[in-house]
């Protein structure tokens, strides 16, 4: 209720009006002129589920005062409700609270209604407030912590409100929050008033319907806790401008189901949420960040996090799970504001290390190029004292205590951030300054092994940092090549002088290993393939140096992936071998260890159980049923949600989510459920979209965002015909590729996928109606896809790419299935004639030709490598385009007009 706007009153009362649930209050014209006691009736200004509120002013003469006189409707028994009064009115008397509109008196009505007479603010509800003067998030949360401050207070004083809700804060013209009703909960005897949320219940209750807690829609005893849920969902809605939960009909029975058994959305979900609450009001994500001061994307960060996660804790189902007081709450969104830890987030270093860097950005970054500068400085001179025998002993104090902070830095903040979102820039200049101090100090490290180490360890981080394609990075992989091999040289060297030395021998592995991740990169996949049977062969001699050593049997896995991907498993790049590939991905499986929880590795068996999971799932996809894959696909799914909300700002473990959400939308598709895999897609989508905008200058997380952009396109194009939808994700896709092909013009993965991307926005354009453009696109699309088949070390995908572009292109003139064919060919043989996609597409270029019986021949070979068809067995959509096309071919070899062999 809004004392001071009458059309502030009952929009955010949630009880359930009754027709003549008023009949015993007088209307509004009947009563302006009334007096109860020393209290003249002005005017009415509003109605809720409790009962009429009217603007009063004193009448006796004795001094000047303007009230709020609430008449309490006539469920109550008034002689009770003011004894009751009588009895707490000294107490409330007490509470003075600058937020907290104050109760004065009480008597009853002529009728005998029980009346209630508070202070008359001039204000409207906080949610409308904070809408109509465009506060900030920042601005709402602050204006929020007025009211937890309020609440806190009377909670000290031993009372409980019951019926927190926008609509009993009201916040005066010059920003003042005012709670009301305090008291009134207290005064009225609950016993006698409070009934189980049901739609058959006619009982009165002290509470609205949207705002209560789990225990009050049971009838349970209420404590301090339900006022901190109602807390929660108020601020929810303050920060979002939804309702915590989804509801569907808006029926007397769907609210408190949802209170009691759904969970509450996250915050940073519930803003985009398309399909709107029956209770909510209609309002887009855009209104919404208008009405925050600020933009969607915006917004969502500013939600996500911290904000997500002190909501939840404060609308847990279970009180002691919820904040203890509404101090704490409170706390924790000034901790939040002053970018601090919160409680609500699990702790972690690297947490604690993010929100110092939130707090003091210019700083950190002006202390880390002072601290590298001088580091720098510092090395050169003290490489030149110690030229100086006379203060060799000094320099080399010196040294060792800059060596170690550098290394410091280098290493162990570095390792605070890494893994941060929105880290890539800080890591960036650690990357630049930092090799420039390691090129210095490797000319000093000559003979001293340990420093050599240190080095080498140095040049792997910083080669991260420039071009790790499967971590966050800088796509520069020429730079990151070049550190890998300066590592590589130290660590040879230093192997070659201890071939025992396990720290040697590990740096030595990982800089074969991670050359071996650049490389095809740089269109350079067999000289990869070296490098990983190599850093393989070195994982084995550790191992068998330590048998019962977990960390080397992960290591022996993670090089298996590594050759698995090269032989078969990673797009654009493999070598096309993708039975030694499956065969790499199942030893490697077999050699991770379920660890228990805490144990220091299990993250890292974690994520490479969901890996493998996938990767073996994904290549032996087209010969299981739907439900074996699926089950696949879900057991990592569960493996990655564990760890990612056991490590919310963990950037690596939001990545691997995603990749595994991005496999089941394509089981999911190629199944058929096209509804699923647009929900499934939709979500990884958004994830992706989040991390790049934590970001920015994050390649791997675009080149990661780029491929799921175009399967959604494809699910939109092929499944579900929607052109429009499918152009806009064809389109973001090429946006991102067009970033990576400038950055990199000459890497073949990206060129290879942008070629499929601009074919793909033009069968869109096409169909559109838009000819001219979609020639356009489909013909640079086409003659990329040819430049890269055409190089001495194509690789079979880069075949196969330019041969199905060849074949299907659209508009279909500039499809060209001669000079496809022989692409084809070439791409069945380097795979081993082992791979459905390429026997279809030189079945295709066959067709194309009018070579009806090759095609039929292909065809048949392709549709082999799938299982015969049995109970429980989906045939899968290739599956279902090939036989398809079987058919289609041989009813034209066997047609009439078809000319015999």
């Amino acid at each position: 209720m809004s004392p001071g706007n009458p059309d502030d009153l009952s929009t955010n009362d949630d009880s359930a009006t009754v027709e003549g649930m008023y009949s015993s209050i007088p209307q509004p014209s009947e009563m302006a002129g009334q007096r109860f006691g020393p209290y003249q009736i002005v005017r009415e200004i509003g109605r809720g589920g409790m009962g009429a509120v009217y603007l009063a002013a004193r009448a006796d003469d004795q001094f000047k005062q303007r009230v709020a006189l609430k008449i309490l409707r006539g469920a109550f028994n008034p002689h009770d409700v003011l004894r009751r009064f009588k009895h707490e009115r000294q107490i409330l008397a007490t509470l003075s609270h600058p937020n907290i509109c104050t109760l004065l008196d009480g008597g009853s009505t002529p009728s005998g209604e029980p009346y209630l007479v508070m202070d008359y603010i001039e204000g409207i509800s906080i949610d409308r407030y904070c809408d109509r003067n465009g506060l900030s998030i920042r601005q709402r949360i602050e204006l929020f912590r007025q009211v937890c401050s309020a609440v806190q207070y009377v909670h000290q004083n031993l009372i409980v409100h019951r019926d927190l809700k926008p609509g009993n804060i009201l916040v005066t013209p010059d920003g003042v929050a005012k709670l009301l009703d305090f008291g009134i909960a207290k005064i009225l005897k609950p016993e006698l008033i409070m009934t189980v949320l049901d739609a058959t219940a006619t009982g009165t209750h002290v509470m609205t319907p949207a705002y209560a807690s789990p225990e009050q829609v049971r009838g349970e005893p209420i404590t301090t806790a339900s006022d901190v849920y109602s807390l929660g969902v108020i601020l929810y809605e303050l920060l979002t401008g939804r309702r915590p939960y989804r509801l569907k009909s808006g029926s007397a029975h769907e609210l408190p189901r949802a209170i009691l058994e759904d969970e509450p959305e996250k915050p940073s979900t519930a803003i985009t949420r398309v399909d709107k609450s029956p209770l909510e009001k209609p309002v887009t994500v855009e209104e919404l960040s208008r009405q925050r001061a600020t933009l969607p994307d915006k917004l969502y960060r500013r939600l996500k996090g911290d904000i997500d996660n002190i909501l939840l804790k404060a609308l847990r189902k279970e009180p002691q799970r919820r904040y203890s007081s509404v101090e704490l709450f409170s706390e924790d969104l000034r901790r939040h504001l002053e970018s601090l830890p919160v409680s609500a987030h699990q702790d972690s270093f690297s947490y604690r290390a993010a929100k110092f860097f939130q707090r003091h950005k210019v700083p950190v970054i002006a202390a880390a190029i002072a601290l590298l500068s001088l580091v720098g400085g510092l090395i050169t001179t003290i490489v030149e004292m110690r030229v100086a025998r006379s203060e060799r002993a000094l320099a080399e104090s010196r040294f060792q205590d800059v060596r170690k902070l550098a290394t410091t830095f280098l290493f162990d903040v570095h390792g605070a951030i890494q893994n941060l979102p929105g880290s890539t820039p800080a890591r960036s200049l650690i990357a630049r300054t930092g090799t420039e101090y390691l090129d210095r100090l490797a000319s000093q490290a000559q003979g001293d092994a340990s420093l050599q180490l240190e080095v080498a360890d140095g040049y792997l981080k910083i080669g991260d940092v420039e071009g790790d394609p499967f971590g966050a990075n800088l796509g520069e992989w020429t730079n990151a090549i070049a550190s890998y091999r300066k590592a590589l040289d130290i660590a040879q060297s230093l192997v070659n002088r201890n071939g025992s030395d396990r720290n040697a021998l590990k740096a030595l592995a990982w800089a074969h290993f991670q050359l071996a991740g650049v490389l095809p990169f740089a269109d350079k996949t067999s000289e990869a393939l070296a490098h990983s049977g190599e850093a393989l062969k070195i994982y084995r001699r550790i191992l068998a140096l330590q048998p019962a050593d977990i960390e080397a049997r992960l290591d022996v896995s993670r090089g298996l992936e590594r050759q698995g991907d090269l032989l078969g498993g990673m797009q654009s790049v493999n070598l096309g071998r993708k039975e030694e590939a499956a065969a790499a991905y199942s030893q490697a499986l077999d050699l991770i260890p379920n660890l228990p929880p805490g144990h220091a590795l299990a993250m890292r068996a974690a994520r490479g159980r969901v890996l493998m999971t996938m990767k073996l799932a994904s290549s032996d996809a087209g010969v299981r049923n739907r439900i074996e894959v699926l089950d696949r696909y879900k057991d990592a799914l569960r493996i990655a949600e564990d760890s990612s909300q056991a490590n919310p700002n963990d950037r690596p473990a939001r990545e691997l989510m995603v990749y595994v959400l991005n496999k089941i939308a394509g089981a999911q598709q190629s199944f058929g459920d096209f509804k699923s895999a647009e929900a499934t897609y939709s979500r990884a989508v958004e994830m992706d979209e989040a991390g790049m905008k934590a970001d920015p200058d994050n390649a791997g997380a675009r080149q990661a965002a780029m491929g799921r952009q175009k399967n959604f396109g494809d699910l939109y194009f092929y499944s579900l015909r929607n052109w429009p939808e499918a152009l806009r994700c064809y389109r973001r896709a090429a946006a991102l590729m067009e970033i990576e092909t400038t950055s990199d013009p000459n890497s073949p993965v990206w060129r290879q996928r942008y070629s499929e991307v601009l074919t793909s926005v033009a069968s869109c354009l096409l169909r559109m109606g838009q000819p001219e453009e979609a020639r356009r696109q489909a013909k640079r699309g086409l003659d990329m896809a040819r430049e890269l088949a055409d190089r001495p070390n194509a690789t079979r995908d880069h075949k196969y790419n330019y041969a199905w572009l060849a074949v299907t292109v659209e508009p279909t003139d500039l499809q060209e299935p001669a000079r496809a064919l022989p692409y084809a060919l070439k791409a069945v043989e380097m795979g081993g004639s082992s791979d459905e996609y390429s026997l279809h597409v030189l079945a295709q270029a066959y067709a194309g030709v009018g070579d009806y019986a090759h095609a039929i021949e292909a065809e048949r070979k392709g549709l082999a490598l799938f299982p015969a068809s049995g109970p429980g067995t989906v045939k899968s959509g290739m599956q279902q385009i090939m036989e398809s096309m079987l058919a289609e071919c041989r009813e034209k070899l066997n047609s009439p007009h078809h000319p015999k062999q």
